[in-house]
């Protein structure tokens, strides 16, 4: 997956598979300078894999915002939610 960039909100997938790229759904907040993984939960999920984008920046606003996408292997409609900031 690439994400994100100066100015962006795209996502963009690819399948290694078929060797292509697909666009992703676009992210809540354009960043940059943000960390974002891929993981697996159980809680409240059945198991689905979900990709989360955290901080970073969009030129102007120092982001303190974490974005969540659960992926379904079969699921077409996909968005990412915003989740509260844990605290420090």
């Amino acid at each position: 997956m690439v994400a994100g960039g100066r100015d962006q909100d795209t996502t963009h997938f690819y399948d290694m598979s078929t060797e292509k790229w697909t666009e992703g759904p676009k992210l809540n907040n354009k960043r940059y300078m943000f960390s974002c993984g891929k993981g697996r939960a159980n809680f409240k999920t059945g198991g689905r894999h979900l990709i989360v984008a955290a901080g970073g920046r969009d030129g102007v606003t120092r982001w303190k915002t974490t974005e969540v996408l659960l992926i379904n292997g079969d699921e077409k409609v996909r968005h990412y939610r915003n989740v509260r900031c844990l605290s420090k």
